[in-house]
């Protein structure tokens, strides 16, 4: 479901998208392996000493501006 597109008909709140790229169906499987495997994924992701070099920045807040 697509809700960045204008509905065709009233009351629809988004256009069903009726294609795929093959990456998609790449992301559930490893987003479901992650989920029944107790985080592998994303252990093998954060273990790459690339990724832990920029982990602080996954941590950093978002400064409160005044109003």
């Amino acid at each position: 479901m697509d809700f960045s597109q204008q509905p065709t008909r009233e009351g629809q709140r988004g256009v069903i998208v009726r294609a795929y790229m093959a990456h998609h169906q790449g992301m559930g499987f490893l987003a479901l392996t992650n989920l029944l495997q107790d985080n592998v994924i994303q252990n093998y992701f954060h273990d790459d000493a690339r990724v832990r070099t920029v982990e602080p920045l996954l941590h950093e807040r978002i400064p409160h501006l005044p109003p």
